[in-house]
């Protein structure tokens, strides 16, 4: 069999079976993946095929009408660091560490923490910060926006949070799965070689069953 840009793939039956067997497994793992995906809520189907526009803009529709509100004209301290956190908080590499799979679930769990953390920041911070530059200048309604504030900052992180917890279900059923693959392998091979060896032994011994 040639290799690099020459390569031609398995050539003899045995090899043929055993890439076939592969892509099977791999096409079947894929599956399991998905339908824990599906089964915890992070999925409502395979994503397989073009994606609807209408499913996008009915997700981002619902997720826009849950959201509370955030106050017109809120700005100062607490408004600036609030947009920052949410910046933070949706930052695409937050939720996909490029770490290998079996590091995830410690990479989610820091992850995890490093949210909480911003968030009880800002929670400390929201009791002493200005909301200078508000419309109205009353006590009342600089109180109003900034519990708006937090009610918006705490409905994004409890979102995130809860995608976290789901990937890290996901991250560990995928390494539970692995485990038991590899100790099946483990199994498997210390069985041939078992074999091999009683094989080899009936041989040397001149047993015709060795034929």
């Amino acid at each position: 069999m040639l290799h690099g840009g020459y390569s031609t793939g398995p050539t003899t039956n045995e090899g043929k079976s055993r890439s076939q067997a592969a892509k099977l497994a791999g096409a079947a793992k894929w599956r399991e993946r998905q339908r824990a995906k599906i089964v915890l809520g992070l999925a409502t189907r395979f994503p397989s095929g073009r994606k609807s526009n209408a499913e996008r803009l009915a997700r981002a529709r619902a997720r826009a009408a849950e959201a509370p509100e955030w106050p017109r004209g809120a700005a100062g301290e607490l408004a600036t660091f609030a947009r920052k956190f949410l910046e933070q908080l949706y930052d695409p590499s937050l939720l996909s560490p490029q770490v290998r799979s079996h590091e995830l679930p410690a990479a989610l769990a820091r992850t995890r923490q490093l949210v909480v953390n911003w968030l009880a920041e800002i929670e400390a911070y929201a009791t002493l910060a200005d909301l200078a530059g508000h419309p109205s200048t009353s006590s009342g309604a600089a109180e109003a926006a900034r519990e708006a504030i937090m009610a918006r900052v705490h409905w994004e992180a409890v979102q995130v949070l809860d995608q976290i917890d789901t990937a890290s279900q996901i991250a560990g059923l995928q390494e539970e799965k692995q485990r038991a693959d590899e100790q099946e392998r483990a199994r498997e091979m210390a069985n041939a070689v078992m074999a091999a060896g009683a094989a080899a032994g009936l041989r040397r011994r001149g047993d015709p069953r060795a034929r």
